[in-house]
Formats: structure tokens, C-alpha cells, sequence
């Protein structure tokens, strides 16, 4: 759940870089400009992963002190039309994802992850409804790793969702039986800034928050403190910013 059609190549790729040990500034300005090209798909990726899982962790421990549950069956998923059309081949190349949505992460220990779900399994369909469907009848600006995973969220309580998957060229179908849980979903947003704020409903994180922070619990400690926010019903979470 990212907005990464406005930014194009991520702002905050410099500090992802540096967070896993590539030192960009070593390199010559062109052969540094080419790394940053050729893996920020690979980086973003990771970084989709490690919100993921951040998220499982604090929708499950929020339970139902939320003031609105849903259905949850952990997966993070991704499609290549949140990008720049120039920008799909190389999202092919790097983290294969072509015309179908793909599935960015699996929490550990999640109902997709017992059930068998892997991260790169491409979605074509949930509940026997093809994914092209549900992208079709979206509201208009809603992007489409949302779309899917509001059609998990409206699962009926104790209903397993049918994933149709392709695997390495092979269709498989897996039923997943969803939790309920706190509502709040992380939003990943690729900016410099070492961020996280929270509305009514969501809490947003900044890829420079990423970067800063040294483990998942640092990550969680923000996330949760905006989560709190949402849980006492502000209007708008008291940004938590380091500058």
C-alpha cells in the first residue's frame, strides 16, 4: 500500500543504500547512478517485506483495542501499474512481476504463510474472482494491491479466501483462513525524511524512517506510537520525526 507512481525512482534510495552497507559515494557518479538504478526494485521490495512484517506484528498485538477490525491474512502485495510504464521492464528483470500483482511478503508465522503462500507468487484470482475483475470494478485512484487486499478484508468471519497462484509456471490454489484483527494497515511512502504519521485510519512510514531504523522493534516503536493515535481516536497522529 504505497504511493510510488508520484515518485518515480525512490527518494529515499541513498539511505536505503547506506542502511545495507553499499556506499554509493564511493563509487564514480555514473556507476553510482547505474547501482541505484538497476536494484532500487530489489531494495523496495525489502523494504515492502520489513513493513509487512512490522505491521503483522502490531495488527495482531492491537487486536481488537482498534475501533475497527478486519480480516487479515498477512501478505503485502505489489503491482507493477503503481509504477512508471518505463519502469516495468526492469521490475520484471529484478523482482519478476509482469501483468499480474504479485505478493510482495509473507509475515512469518501468518495464516498465508502456513497455508503455503509464498513471496513472488503471482495472484490470479481470489475466491474463484479473477484479479483482472477486481481491478476492474476498484473506485477510481485506488491502487491495486489495495483493491486486493480490501477483498480480503470483506471476508465473511471463520470464511477461508481461495488464493489462485502461478509459481514458477505452475497454477496452485490455496485456502487461507484469515484472523481478525486491528484494521490499521502501514503505508510505505519513499521520502528522506525519518517519518511516521497516522490519520483516521492508516499509519504512514517514510523510507528514510526505514533507514533509520536500526531493528523491526525501533521500526515498531514508531509505527505503534502512531497506531496508538488512531486507537484513541485523534484526528491526526502527533507526527514522530527525527531531524
Amino acid at each position: 500500500i504505497q504511493d510510488r507512481k508520484k515518485s518515480g525512482f525512490p527518494a529515499g534510495l541513498q539511505l536505503a543504500l547506506a542502511f545495507i552497507g553499499v556506499a554509493p559515494l564511493a563509487l564514480p557518479a555514473q556507476a553510482a547512478t547505474d547501482v541505484a538504478r538497476d536494484v532500487w526494485p530489489i531494495l523496495l521490495r525489502r523494504d515492502l517485506a520489513r513493513v509487512g512484517h512490522v505491521e503483522w506484528r502490531l495488527r495482531r498485538a492491537a487486536g481488537a483495542a482498534c475501533p475497527v477490525q478486519a480480516p487479515d491474512v498477512g501478505v503485502v502485495l505489489d503491482d507493477r501499474g503503481a509504477y512508471q510504464k518505463r519502469d516495468w521492464p526492469l521490475l520484471a528483470a529484478t523482482v519478476k512481476m509482469d501483468e499480474h500483482p504479485a505478493v510482495a511478503s509473507v509475515a512469518p508465522g501468518s495464516p498465508a504463510d502456513l497455508a503455503g503462500v509464498r513471496a513472488g507468487d503471482e495472484v490470479l484470482a481470489l475466491d474463484g474472482v479473477s484479479a483482472e475483475t477486481i481491478i476492474a470494478r476498484r473506485p477510481a485512484g485506488t491502487v491495486v494491491a489495495d483493491a486486493l487486499l480490501d477483498e480480503i478484508a470483506r471476508t465473511a468471519p471463520d470464511k477461508a479466501v481461495v488464493f489462485d497462484l502461478r509459481r514458477a509456471g505452475a497454477v496452485l490454489q490455496f485456502s487461507v483462513v484469515p484472523v481478525r484483527h486491528c484494521a490499521v494497515r502501514l503505508v510505505l511512502f519513499t521520502d528522506r525524511s525519518i517519518e511516521a504519521h497516522s490519520d483516521t485510519r492508516n499509519v504512514a512510514i517514510s523510507t528514510g524512517m526505514l533507514a533509520f531504523a536500526r531493528t523491526d522493534d525501533e521500526l515498531a516503536l514508531a509505527a505503534g506510537h502512531e497506531i496508538a493515535h488512531v486507537i484513541n481516536g485523534d484526528r491526526r497522529g502527533a507526527p514522530a520525526k527525527v531531524r
